[in-house]
């Protein structure tokens, strides 16, 4: 079994997440019941594995469900940029609620589809992990898109307005510097939550080269169901 917690007592070898040895039922950690969201999220800017070792060994996995409703209003906006972006606007005509649930639906069956492929990945290289943990790892490493939802997208609105969301002219057209600068900004986020998710698995699996190539896919995966979202948020 791969990436252990050693039992000081018996010096059995135990998961990660384990809290009691598996054979003498001695205490391996501390316990941690919640967690600890502007704590860990800080320690996931400043030491990610430490922060990810946190999550792993919280009891309770808060705040899962409050990420993943913020970030999919973040990724409903990425799906219409990228749509523009490689020149497809015959989007389906529904209101922003409809389109909204949509997104939510698709990237939640994506997500738990995703983490039980892990899971199942994970127990046939003799990692042994818990569904929870690993959802918990792949939402957190999201947390930069509630960042730029509040911050860079505020932003953009601020400056472009209405004309955010114009296809003739685009916001590259009216404000290039700006535009570009902001658009270069949210890929340096999404680059940074692959890093991050990278992280997290590396945390979970011990695995460089694996973490690495499920963080990278999981995002690839990401945008091209993004990019077969039907919508329209005008």
């Amino acid at each position: 079994m791969l990436n252990t917690i050693k039992c000081k007592s018996c010096e059995t070898e135990n998961a990660l997440f384990r809290l009691n040895c598996t054979k003498c039922n001695n205490y391996l950690r501390a316990k941690i019941w919640n967690i600890d969201l502007w704590n860990d999220i800080r320690l996931l800017i400043e030491s990610p594995t430490k922060g990810f070792t946190n999550i792993i060994w919280s009891e309770h996995k808060n705040f899962i469900v409050f990420i993943i409703i913020i970030t999919s209003i973040k990724l409903m906006i990425d799906s219409f940029f990228l749509k523009m972006t490689i020149g497809d606007i015959s989007f389906s005509y529904h209101g922003f609620f409809i389109s909204y649930l949509v997104v939510l639906a698709e990237f939640s069956a994506f997500l738990f589809l995703y983490v039980f492929s892990i899971k199942t990945i994970n127990r046939s290289l003799k990692v042994e992990t818990r569904y929870k943990d690993v959802l918990s790892i792949v939402t957190y490493s999201l947390f930069p898109n509630v960042f730029a939802l509040f911050s860079i997208f505020l932003v953009e609105i601020i400056i472009f307005g209405g004309y955010l969301f114009s296809i003739n002219p685009p916001p590259t057209i009216i404000k290039p510097v700006l535009a570009y600068t902001l658009i270069s900004l949210e890929i340096l986020l999404f680059i940074w939550s692959i890093f991050i998710l990278a992280f997290g698995f590396y945390t979970l699996t011990k695995i460089k080269f694996y973490s690495i190539i499920t963080s990278i896919l999981f995002f690839v995966l990401l945008l091209i169901v993004l990019l077969l979202t039907p919508y329209n948020i005008l």
